[in-house]
């Protein structure tokens, strides 16, 4: 409940959104990390803050070489901060998974869940 507590709900959506990476939302969070990669987007600090404190957490972790997910700095690949990592290689550890089925997540509105991709895949300097 404390963890809970700590939760923005930008966060929960974010819970939601990594819960579905390998289905729904998949090509969203792929193209938002391959255009970050180019330099055509650039999440706001904000939104970056808080995905690494999920990792922070034990909430988020980051799949590698299609292994995982692992929590930060648990293995090579894994040391840079959540927020850093590729979008579409962050998943939810158990905790995480628990949280999602705990407080029903999957029920958060497709708006606030595309409002939050719309943020990963924002062009650098717009207003978040």
């Amino acid at each position: 409940m404390r963890t809970v507590g700590q939760l923005s709900y930008r966060q929960l959506v974010s819970l939601a959104v990594f819960a579905e990476a390998d289905g729904r939302y998949l090509r969203d969070l792929a193209r938002a990390a391959g255009r970050r990669k180019e330099g055509q987007t650039a999440p706001s600090p904000a939104v970056e803050s808080e995905i690494d404190a999920l990792g922070d957490l034990g909430l988020v972790g980051v799949r590698i070489d299609g292994k995982g997910p692992f929590r930060q700095g648990s293995r090579y690949g894994s040391q840079a901060s959540m927020g850093q990592q590729d979008f579409g290689a962050l998943r939810l550890l158990d905790l995480g998974d628990q949280l999602l089925g705990l407080m029903r997540l999957d029920e958060i509105p497709e708006d606030d869940k595309r409002a939050l991709l719309a943020d990963l895949a924002r062009a650098p300097g717009a207003p978040s």
